[in-house]
């Protein structure tokens, strides 16, 4: 059962990753239509620095996605520790990787221990993500309004169609990860994720 919800978020998530692409691409095929001496890289590159600056000019969005990076770190770290105690027998035959693996370790409890800090780490993270795409957002659309340019003869315009899709894409691409590690938490506990060094099949 939880095998199968971990496998439909996998796919989910790669569905939004996918529609993430289709978004970037529209916009950067819009902008190279108006800027025709510019690279895809370009333009990207300088729309990146607009919505950095944009967060550096509020204080409370910056402190915010530094709260973000922060939980998507630990998150992260919390992923790859879990699987290096699942799977220590494998990990543990490379040749550099096997040399953190020398000193004895309860590879159970620590496995269950950085996926109780995933499942926070990823909470977390996906709270302060999600209020800051709401937060850039209302923004966008914001200055739209104010410089009363509605075409991509500006570099730095988002139709606002795009920055609603968006915005629900970031909110359920966080909401997947959290489904995701809490799904991985749950079968942990309950035992039907296999413990490390047992097989899956």
């Amino acid at each position: 059962m939880f095998a199968g919800l971990i496998i439909v978020v996998v796919l989910a998530l790669v569905g939004t990753g996918i529609w993430a692409l289709q978004l970037e691409r529209r916009i950067v095929t819009m902008q190279l239509a108006t800027h025709k001496m510019m690279f895809p890289n370009q333009v990207r590159s300088g729309r990146k620095t607009y919505i950095r600056n944009l967060y550096r000019e509020n204080t409370i969005a910056k402190w915010v996605r530094r709260l973000g990076l922060i939980g998507s770190i630990v998150g992260g770290l919390a992923l790859a520790y879990a699987i290096g105690n699942q799977f220590y027998n494998e990990f543990g035959q490379l040749p550099i990787i096997g040399n953190f693996y020398v000193f004895p370790t309860d590879y159970l409890t620590e496995r269950d221990y950085a996926l109780w800090v995933l499942a926070v780490a990823t909470m977390i993270a996906g709270v302060a993500w999600s209020w800051l795409a709401k937060w850039l957002h209302d923004a966008l659309l914001a200055a739209n309004k104010t410089t009363g340019v509605q075409s991509a003869t500006d570099l730095y315009w988002t139709p606002d169609e795009i920055i609603h899709q968006r915005l629900w894409l970031k909110i359920a691409l966080q909401g997947l990860l959290v489904v995701g590690s809490v799904l991985l938490l749950i079968a942990a506990m309950t035992g039907m994720l296999p413990n490390p060094g047992e097989a899956w099949f």
